[in-house]
């Protein structure tokens, strides 16, 4: 009886990359599937809750800053209709960068707005009181310069008092006899002179 005999077989390789071996894929957990979702939402969630937590803020500091802006345009318009030279220093950017910068404080203070600020008795008395101190500050300046117009009036005539011949205020004098080699003596041109200190005394107010 022939013997039989069995040729040794050669294993083959697996080429294929790991990836692809065939090997069991890791069950899904199915309650870390959901609690990666709620961590998920929660996230989203917190995202859109800061966002419209910082547009609120945002949107509150704006009507803080219009309501502030439009009190001093209504300052504005007080103080220029009082005192008319203002008017160049009153802008309306002046006052629009007063408005911004009191909002400020107020968002850091907690005044309650330019509503409440207003509502105040101690603003109400101030701006009661506004016309009055204006008022009185132009008439006691109108009176130092009646004063001042006065006082270089009297000058004047005495001025012309002294140059007249033969007249020195109320009295009188025997008039002079001129030298005869010296020309009479000619009378100053007293209204520019009076022009003159008055522009001066002015304009050092």
């Amino acid at each position: 009886m022939a013997k039989t005999t069995t040729e040794p077989q050669t294993p083959v390789v697996d080429g294929r990359a790991d990836s692809t071996h065939d090997q069991g894929a890791a069950p899904l957990d199915p309650l870390a599937a959901i609690a990666q979702e709620e961590l998920d939402a929660d996230a989203a969630l917190a995202e859109k809750v800061e966002q419209a937590e910082a547009d609120a803020e945002q949107a509150q500091m704006d009507a803080l800053v219009a309501g502030y802006q439009e009190a001093m345009r209504a300052a504005q318009d007080i103080v220029v209709s009082a005192v008319p030279g203002l008017k160049p220093v009153w802008t309306n950017e002046r006052m629009d960068n007063i408005g911004a910068a009191l909002a400020r404080c107020d968002a850091k203070y907690g005044w309650g707005g330019a509503g409440q600020l207003l509502s105040s008795p101690l603003v109400a008395l101030g701006i009661a009181s506004f016309p009055v101190a204006i008022g009185t500050a132009q008439y006691v300046k109108a009176e130092k310069i009646a004063q001042q117009r006065a006082a270089l009036a009297a000058r004047a005539a005495a001025a012309q008092a002294d140059v007249a011949p033969g007249v020195i205020g109320p009295a009188t004098r025997a008039p002079a006899a001129p030298a005869p080699s010296t020309p009479a003596a000619r009378t100053p041109n007293l209204a520019d002179a009076m022009d003159t200190v008055l522009t001066r005394d002015t304009y050092a107010q």
